[in-house]
Parts: C-alpha cells; sequence; structure tokens
C-alpha cells in the first residue's frame, strides 16, 4: 500500500508539472508534494495520539474552526460548510472532507479581557512591568499591505494581543486596496477571533476602504 501510494503521488506530481494551462507551476509542486507528504504521514498514523475534541457535525461546525483531519493526522481550519462536508485549509492546500472524518478540536479557554489582565499584572511587581511596557510600546495601527493573508495573520494577532494589554479599545488595521483578497481574508478571520468584537470600514480621513478599525474585547 505504502509503495503504490507513492507511485501514485509521483505520478500525480508529473502530471501537474506537465499541465502547461497551469501559471503558477511553483505553486502546484508546493501543493502537490504537500499532498504527498499528507499521505506519506497516513501510513504512521497508528498509536498516534488524537487531540481532545468532539465529531464535526452540522450543528458544530463554524468558519473560522480548528478541526483535526483523521486520516492525515493534522489539524486544519474551517473555511466553507456545505452540507455534511467542509472545505478545511491546512496551510496553503485547501480541501473538502466528509465531517465524519474530523474531530472538531476543544479550544482553550477564553483569554482574560483586558481589565482582567490589568488585575493578574498587578498582583506582582514583575508582571506589571511586562505590563507597562505593552501599554507604553502598544501602536493604535499595524501595516500589513504587501503580504499575504496566511503572513499577515501573525501580526494581526499580536496589534490584538497587544491591544487588549494595554486597555487599547480598538487599532487601525492598514491592508490597502489593491485586489480585495487581502481585506478579504482578514476579514474572515477576524469575525472568527474569539478576541475580536466588531470590525468596521475605517473613515475616508483614515484610510476608507484600504483601512479596517479593529475593536477588542
Amino acid at each position: 500500500m505504502y509503495r503504490n501510494a507513492r507511485r501514485e503521488s509521483t505520478s500525480i506530481l508529473k502530471e501537474l508539472r506537465a499541465n502547461k494551462s497551469l501559471v503558477d507551476n511553483a505553486k502546484v509542486e508546493e501543493l502537490a508534494e504537500l499532498s504527498r507528504a499528507g499521505l506519506n504521514k497516513s501510513f504512521a498514523l497508528e498509536g498516534k495520539p488524537v487531540p481532545e475534541g468532539q465529531g464535526l457535525t452540522s450543528g458544530n461546525a463554524a468558519l473560522g474552526k480548528e478541526v483535526y483531519v483523521k486520516k492525515l493526522g493534522q489539524s486544519a481550519i474551517i473555511k466553507a460548510i456545505k452540507n455534511n462536508e467542509v472545505e478545511v485549509a491546512i496551510g496553503p492546500m485547501k480541501m473538502t472532507l466528509p465531517m465524519k472524518d474530523c474531530i472538531l478540536v476543544k479550544e482553550a479557554p477564553p483569554a482574560p479581557s483586558h481589565k482582567e489582565h490589568r488585575i493578574v499584572r498587578h498582583k506582582a511587581n514583575q508582571s506589571h512591568s511586562i505590563f507597562m511596557q505593552k501599554a507604553q510600546s502598544a501602536t493604535p495601527e499595524i501595516d500589513v499591505r504587501g503580504n499575504t493573508v496566511d503572513e499577515a495573520i501573525p501580526f494581526v494577532d499580536k496589534a490584538i494581543d497587544d491591544a487588549l494589554l494595554a486597555g487599547m479599545p480598538s487599532f487601525r488595521l492598514i491592508h490597502g486596496k489593491g485586489t480585495g483578497m487581502l481585506r478579504a481574508g482578514l476579514t474572515e478571520y477576524l469575525h472568527a477571533h474569539h478576541n475580536v468584537d466588531h470590525i468596521e470600514i475605517a473613515p475616508q480621513n483614515e484610510g476608507g476602504y484600504g483601512a479596517t478599525i479593529v475593536y477588542v474585547k
């Protein structure tokens, strides 16, 4: 089974490389290699611990939720829900899977609000010092223009954390207008973020559709 799977994935990779209608051959090769790596990994899943969670159903599935794909032994993020199937993203690769093949990973306890952060950090001088440093270094805006959605997300997460620690109610996220893909991807991510209260388009004098005001909670 292992040798046959290797031969099959190698054959698919060769076909993708030879397909002249595909513009971004480097991207195709990256996706094919990732797919083959996942296939190879599936042969080593026996005895591997499964993360804590529950079976994925139409009742608990939601965009942005983390799931564990049993056949691949990898975590993924739900991007779309279609009846009893979900489209998930594993890094740059997207695939559609039956819900029964996924486990909804148990979420970690929500992070304390910025008010709770203040109380906890006042209990120790060292922690209080960290809080004050964050409050002084936090910026009311972040510029992620020129990045892909995946590249921008870590910077956005840090901006959210810094805003919470500094007690800032909001910050401005500058993503530019461009094709609109970066704005759309970050909007979807922010809507699913448990520390984001809501978002809105920036006023015209602050960037308009080229920026988003993110309100934290």
